[in-house]
């Protein structure tokens, strides 16, 4: 996945594409630490979403949140809420793995537990900067994923 974003960074860099950063997602203006903004892949376009807001997910939608906020590199947790079109929380099984974009600092992976009612993972960031997080959904079998780049944690 990493060398994949490499190339398209690469690919955008080289046909003009001044507002790409070197993972090919867009740079994002003005992250405040209190609403942080967070990018959402949509078919290899990134899109901004509200920390906490919507992604829509086959027969539903899901939320994903950061907290605490300030995001800072120790006690992150990422929270994910299944839902149907009415609302209503859906059972299903949530996993993540997440890396660090611009360097190498491995693959983590984690599974959520319930938690208020939302998905709940612990986040170990080893290092400030810019994270993806690859969530993967598991609704008895019907498995949805989408990734999500948080610009700037710690």
């Amino acid at each position: 996945m990493r060398r994949a974003l490499r190339l398209v960074a690469a690919l955008l860099i080289s046909c003009g594409g001044a507002s790409a950063t070197s993972a090919g997602a867009p740079r994002v203006a003005a992250v405040s630490a209190e609403r942080p903004t967070i990018l959402l892949n949509e078919g290899g376009v990134f899109r901004p979403i509200d920390n906490g807001g919507r992604v829509a997910i086959p027969g539903g939608w899901a939320t994903v949140e950061f907290s605490p906020l300030p995001l800072t590199r120790s006690d992150v947790y990422l929270d994910v809420a299944v839902l149907d079109p009415a609302g209503k929380p859906v059972g299903a099984t949530v996993s993540v793995s997440y890396e660090m974009v611009l360097m190498d600092h491995g693959t983590y992976s984690r599974q959520a537990s319930m938690h208020g009612g939302r998905h709940r993972m612990p986040i170990s960031i080893v290092m400030p900067g810019k994270w993806q997080f690859a969530i993967a959904i598991d609704r008895n079998g019907t498995v949805t994923r989408f990734l999500v780049v948080v610009p700037e944690i710690g």
